[in-house]
C-alpha cells in the first residue's frame, strides 16, 4: 500500500475513461493468464483497444499502479470470496482499486468509467476500503501474509524473504521493489566517455559507477519510459548483470573457449566478448526466435557463434575452458523494474518453482560436463528465491570449488546455507539493483 497519490497516477485519473479503464483492465487480465510483462501485455492491450495519445499514457500508468497495489486486490477479494470470479472482473476490480485508495474523486471516476466490466458487488466493497482499514488488516497477519498484503510481494516470495532475512530486512527489499533503478554501460567499456557527453547533452542525469566505469546509473522517473539510446553506443543492462559478465571474465583466458548455455538476448555474451575480444563464446539458447534478436547485436564479433540447442543435453566438440549458466528463471529478483511480475507470480507454486531448479540444475551439470578440469563456471539467475540460487549449488558442490568476486562488494547468500560466504546476492535496498544470484565455481571433478 503506497500513501499517497503520485502526481502521475491523479493526472492519468483525469483521463479515465471507458476505453482508458478497458485498455487497464485487458492489460491485467492478460499479465494473470498468460504470465508475462508489463509491457508486453500492454501491447496485446492496445491492439483490442483504440486509444489517442493521452490516453495510452494514461492507461499504461493506471495498469502499473493496479500492480503496485495488487495485494491489496487479491486480500480483499479473498475477504469477500470473490477469489474465482471470472478473471476480467477481477482485473476490473485490480484497475479500480489505487484510484479509488489514492485518486481524487477517485470511486466517482471509476463508477462512471466502469462499463459492464466492474460488478455493483465490487463496486460496494470498493465504497468501504481506504488505506487505515488496509493497515489495520495487515496488523492482524502473520508476517510474510502482511508482506504481502502492504507491499505486493508475490506470497511464496515473502514466506522466503520473511523466513530468510527476517521480517525487518524483508520490509526493506519489499519496500526497495518499489523502486526501478536504470543502468546503461557503453557497448564497448572504451566509448564509455562517449557515452557520458551524449547522456548529459541530452539532460539525463547519469552517475557514473564508482566499481565499473563503463557503467551508469539513470535517474529517470517511475512512469516515464526509458529514452531511446543509440545500440552502438549504449546498453541498458542492470549492474548484478554486468557483474555477472565481469565475474566470468576474470576467469577467462585471452584465448579461452567459452561456452554461453543461455546466451539469448546476448547482453552478457556481447560485454563478455567486448572485455575478452581474444575469446571464442558459443552462445547456445533452445529458441530460434530469441537467437535471431541476438545476430545483429552480437554480429560484429567473429569469435561468437550462435548455436540453437537445448543446454540441458549439448556436448561441446571440445573442452570448454569457462561457461556461463545464466538460468531462466523466475525472475523474482526484476519486480521493481516490471510489476507486471507481482502478478505473473502471484500463485507461483512451490511445484513450479521446483520445476525450474530442475531445468537450472540441468543445465548447471551440462556446463561442468563441456568444462575442462579447473575450468570455471559461472551460475547466476535474476532471482530472490534460494531454490534458484543456494539450493542449485549445493547440488553439485561434491564437484567444484567455490571462489569469490574480487573487485566488487555484493551480499554473501542466504546465511542458512554454510557456504554462504562464498557465493553473492545482490539486493536492491543495498546495491541498488536487481535481485541477483552469483556462484563462481571451479571445476574439480
Amino acid at each position: 500500500m503506497r500513501a499517497g497519490a503520485s502526481t502521475s497516477l491523479a493526472e492519468a485519473a483525469e483521463s479515465l475513461t471507458p476505453r482508458v479503464f478497458r485498455a487497464v483492465v485487458y492489460t491485467l487480465e492478460f499479465i494473470e493468464r498468460r504470465r508475462t510483462t508489463l509491457d508486453y501485455a500492454f501491447k496485446q492491450a492496445l491492439q483490442r483497444v483504440e486509444l489517442g495519445g493521452e490516453e495510452v499514457r494514461a492507461s499504461y500508468v493506471l495498469a502499473r499502479h493496479a500492480l503496485l497495489e495488487i495485494g491489496a486486490s487479491k486480500y480483499l477479494l479473498r475477504l469477500h470470496n470473490l477469489e474465482k470470479a471470472p478473471l476480467r472482473r477481477r482485473a476490473a476490480f485490480y484497475a479500480a482499486l489505487p484510484l479509488v485508495l489514492q485518486a481524487p474523486e477517485g470511486l466517482g471516476r471509476v463508477a462512471s468509467a466502469r462499463g459492464g466490466l466492474l460488478t455493483n458487488r465490487m463496486l460496494g466493497i470498493l465504497r468501504k476500503v481506504s488505506e487505515d482499514s488496509l493497515e489495520r488488516a495487515a496488523e492482524g497477519l502473520r508476517a510474510h501474509e502482511a508482506l504481502s498484503l502492504k507491499y505486493s510481494i508475490p506470497p511464496l516470495l515473502a514466506h522466503r524473504l520473511v523466513e530468510l532475512l527476517g521480517e525487518k530486512e524483508a520490509v526493506k527489499v519489499a519496500r526497495s521493489l518499489y523502486r526501478r533503478f536504470v543502468w546503461i554501460r557503453a557497448a564497448t567499456p572504451g566509448r564509455s566517455d562517449e557515452l557520458e557527453q551524449y547522456l548529459r547533452a541530452r539532460g539525463l542525469k547519469a552517475r557514473r559507477d564508482p566499481e565499473v566505469d563503463y557503467l551508469f546509473e539513470l535517474d529517470i522517473p517511475e512512469d516515464e519510459p526509458l529514452p531511446e539510446i543509440p545500440s552502438s553506443l549504449g546498453v541498458y543492462q542492470d549492474k548484478a548483470s554486468v557483474l555477472v559478465a565481469e565475474a566470468l571474465a576474470e576467469k577467462v583466458e585471452e584465448e579461452g573457449f567459452v561456452v554461453d548455455a543461455a546466451a539469448a538476448p546476448c547482453l552478457k555474451t556481447q560485454l563478455l566478448a567486448a572485455l575478452r575480444g581474444g575469446a571464442t563464446i558459443l552462445a547456445i539458447d533452445i529458441s530460434s526466435r530469441r537467437l535471431a534478436s541476438c545476430r545483429e547485436f552480437v554480429g560484429g564479433y567473429a569469435a561468437v557463434h550462435l548455436v540453437q540447442a537445448d543446454s540441458r543435453l549439448f556436448r561441446a566438440s571440445k573442452e570448454a575452458s569457462a561457461a556461463l549458466v545464466d538460468a531462466p528463471c523466475t525472475n523474482s529478483g526484476a519486480i521493481g523494474g516490471d510489476p507486471g511480475l507481482r502478478l505473473a507470480l502471484w500463485s507461483l507454486t512451490p511445484q513450479a518453482l521446483e520445476s525450474l531448479q530442475e531445468t537450472q540444475l540441468l543445465m548447471l551439470r551440462s556446463a561442468l560436463e563441456n568444462l575442462r578440469p579447473r575450468g570455471f563456471v559461472v551460475y547466476s539467475t535474476c532471482s530472490l528465491f534460494p531454490e534458484e540460487g543456494e539450493e542449485v549449488v549445493q547440488s553439485v558442490l561434491e564437484r567444484v570449488a567455490l571462489a569469490g568476486l574480487r573487485r566488487f562488494k555484493l551480499s554473501q547468500g542466504y546465511p542458512k546455507f554454510p557456504f554462504s560466504c562464498c557465493v553473492h546476492r545482490a539486493f536492491p535496498h543495498l546495491h541498488r539493483t536487481e535481485g541477483f544470484f552469483i556462484a563462481i565455481m571451479q571445476k574439480v571433478r
